[in-house]
C-alpha cells in the first residue's frame, strides 16, 4: 500500500498539543566541589532540508540535535540523533520515527525517500520532464486516432426513409450520407462518427421489413450525452455485411490506440 510520508507524521503532529511545558530548571549542584562542565560546542551546521517528491512534509534540521517536521500546515520541534547511518527522531510526546540515511536523503520506514536539496532538485526536474513527456505522447496519440490514413470499405444501403443510404469505414471513422427527411423537415447531410465517440455497435434488429442496428456514441459538441444513429437496410445479409466491416475497423483501432477508446 502507497502511504503518503504525509500520514507517518500525521499523528505524531496531532499528538503533541499540549505536550510542550515548560522544562523544569535543573537543582543547582551546591557540592561545590566539581567545577561546572563547559558548554557544550555546536558543530558546524547547515540547516538541511529534506522533502518527499510530492511536497507533502519537510524535515529541517535546525541544530545538531534538533529539527523542525512540518505536516498539515503543522510545524513540531523535535530532538534528533544520527546512530548507525539512521536519524532518530524524538517528538515532544516520546514518540519516536527512524529514517534511514542514504544517498538521496532520508528514506521512512514506508519505503518513501524525503530527499535532500539537491537530489530533490534533479528529481523534481526529472519527473516534470516525464511528465511533459506523458503529456506530449497522449497528445500524440489523441491526434493519430482521429487522422485517417485508408478507406476499408463502402457500402451503398438500400435503407428505411431517414437512414444512411451510403457508407464508408475508414481506419478511423464511419462516414454516410443521410437524405432528406420530410417528416420532421431535415436536410441531406454528411456525417461522420470518430471511432474515439463510440460507445458500443449493437447487434441486428428485425424490424418486420427491414433490419437495422445502432452505433451508440458520444457528439463532438460540449455538454451532449450520448445517442445513437440507425442503420437499416432491407436485405439482412447486406445489413450484417456493414455491421461487421464497421465492427472489424472499430475493433481493429481499439488495439492500436487503447487509451482513446471511450468509457
Amino acid at each position: 500500500m502507497n502511504i503518503k510520508p504525509i500520514s507517518i507524521l500525521a499523528a505524531c503532529v496531532f499528538f503533541t498539543a499540549g505536550c510542550n511545558k515548560s522544562p523544569t530548571t535543573p537543582t543547582a549542584n551546591n557540592n561545590g566541589s566539581q567545577p561546572p562542565p563547559a558548554p557544550i560546542q555546536p558543530e558546524p551546521f547547515h540547516g538541511q532540508v529534506y522533502k518527499p517528491i510530492d511536497g507533502s512534509g519537510s524535515l529541517t534540521l535546525v541544530s545538531q540535535d534538533e529539527c523542525e517536521i512540518s505536516a498539515g500546515g503543522s510545524i513540531v520541534l523535535c530532538k534528533y540523533t544520527k546512530p548507525n547511518d539512521t536519524l532518530r527522531v524524538v517528538f515532544p510526546n516520546s514518540q519516536v520515527l527512524y529514517f534511514r540515511i542514504t544517498a538521496q536523503g532520508l528514506v521512512d520506514g514506508n519505503g518513501n525517500v524525503w530527499y535532500n536539496p539537491e537530489r530533490y532538485a534533479a528529481t523534481l526536474a526529472q519527473l516534470q520532464q516525464q511528465q511533459q513527456e506523458q503529456r506530449q505522447r497522449e497528445a500524440n496519440e489523441k491526434l493519430l486516432s482521429s487522422q485517417e490514413t485508408k478507406t476499408n470499405s463502402t457500402f451503398s444501403l438500400q435503407s428505411e426513409h431517414g437512414t444512411p443510404t451510403e457508407v464508408v469505414i475508414t481506419d478511423v471513422s464511419l462516414k454516410f450520407h443521410c437524405p432528406e427527411q420530410d417528416s420532421p423537415p431535415i436536410a441531406a447531410q454528411d456525417r461522420v462518427i470518430l471511432f474515439s465517440q463510440i460507445a458500443d455497435i449493437f447487434d441486428l434488429e428485425n424490424i418486420t421489413t427491414f433490419f437495422q442496428f445502432s452505433v451508440h456514441y458520444k457528439p463532438l459538441e460540449p455538454n451532449t450525452f450520448y445517442t445513437y444513429q440507425q442503420f437499416a437496410c432491407i436485405s439482412e445479409s447486406d445489413t450484417r455485411a456493414v455491421r461487421d466491416a464497421m465492427l472489424n475497423a472499430f475493433n481493429a483501432w481499439k488495439v492500436k490506440f487503447p487509451e482513446e477508446v471511450l468509457h
